[in-house]
């Protein structure tokens, strides 16, 4: 049953989407081993069992056209037909670089989710990642060129996107998901748990110093989300605002 239809237009496309009622089946939760995923920038996914999805870098590839075109439109005079026109072209080029994205992310999802029952993903904070790195005047902040770099690159892989479609098809299907804390997941050796950065010879490249255990770095970090059980979550100070009394010089209390 069709309990509401919504139409839209994008980039001179227009789009139904219909809401719907059905019934669904209940099914048996899904007993499927464990996995862990790791997401980044050279591989998109890694799959503890040894699978890798690679970046389809969406708007990597179509960025000197963007560039160009954006060039275009900042010369023409404005609400002129060739700047109308170029705009249109604009604004169908970022919708399909966004659908290119969706789709990747769909398609590895879905994958993931066919084949992989009970998943454990790290929890990344993207938009804690993609924080400038200019700094301020009296404390600068370094590499701000690659750093710039950096986040380009973290916004076009959609890896927020990919852990929400993730999540739902799990509920969908009786899964599980837990998210894992990163942190020191991709220093740490999955034999014998040693922690330290020169672990990671090369972005590709783990080799621990302490047992001599040599693996792909994405996969050795999706191995050892695999094994952190529970979900553990992110120790974080949390800050509570509260009204001062007078003669009280301070502003926020800390739990």
């Amino acid at each position: 049953m069709v309990k509401s239809i919504t139409i839209s237009r994008k980039a001179k496309r227009w789009y139904v989407s219909l809401q719907c009622a059905v019934e669904v089946p209940e099914t048996p939760p899904r007993q499927d081993p464990w996995v862990g995923i790791d997401v980044g920038i050279a591989q998109y996914a890694a799959i503890s069992t040894g699978q890798m999805y690679p970046s389809i870098k969406a708007f990597q590839t179509n960025e000197r056209i963007l560039a160009r075109l954006q060039r275009r439109l900042a010369r023409q005079k404005k609400k002129s037909n060739r700047w109308c026109k170029t705009k249109d072209r604009i604004a169908a080029l970022q919708h399909h670089i966004a659908n290119k994205r969706k789709d990747h992310a769909h398609k590895v999802s879905s994958d993931l989710v066919k084949n992989h029952g009970r998943v454990r993903m790290e929890d990344l904070r993207v938009q804690n990642m993609m924080a400038s790195a200019k700094g301020t005047e009296k404390k600068p902040g370094k590499n701000v060129a690659q750093k710039t770099g950096l986040n380009r690159h973290l916004a076009d892989q959609g890896l927020r996107q990919l852990r929400s479609f993730v999540e739902y098809k799990l509920a969908w299907s009786n899964g599980s998901f837990e998210a894992i804390n990163p942190a020191y997941t991709s220093q740490t050796c999955h034999v014998c748990k040693h922690v330290a950065k020169a672990n990671r010879l090369t972005q590709a490249n783990f080799k621990c110093v302490a047992c001599g255990h040599s693996d792909h770095a994405d996969l050795n970090a999706a191995k050892n989300i695999r094994d952190t059980a529970g979900g553990v979550p992110r120790k974080e100070r949390a800050v509570r605002r509260r009204r001062r009394p007078a003669g009280d010089p301070h502003t926020t209390e800390v739990a």
